[in-house]
């Protein structure tokens, strides 16, 4: 279990390494945090990529406070927290 948590938190520094580039782009083009069709498309993709349909439900909502904390780290860059 440790070696699957210690990759989840690598995908996500790499994650956040991505975030931070998009939310550079989003300021310099005055573009909002929130796109809530963006979000929506991912949320699909991951009832997509969800082999277990007993994990489906738990994916989403881990996904969807994911982004909301993607979305709390571009306003504390912007400096808008």
């Amino acid at each position: 279990m440790d070696i699957i948590d210690e990759k989840l938190i690598e995908l996500l520094e790499k994650r956040l390494d991505v975030v931070t580039e998009i939310s550079q782009l989003k300021q310099e083009t005055q573009q909002a945090i929130f796109d809530e069709g963006r979000e929506r498309e991912v949320l699909a993709k991951v009832k997509k990529w969800v082999k277990n349909p007993d994990y489906e439900e738990t994916a989403v909502a881990m996904y969807t406070d994911l982004m909301q904390q993607s979305r709390g780290y571009q306003a504390k860059l912007r400096g808008e927290e």
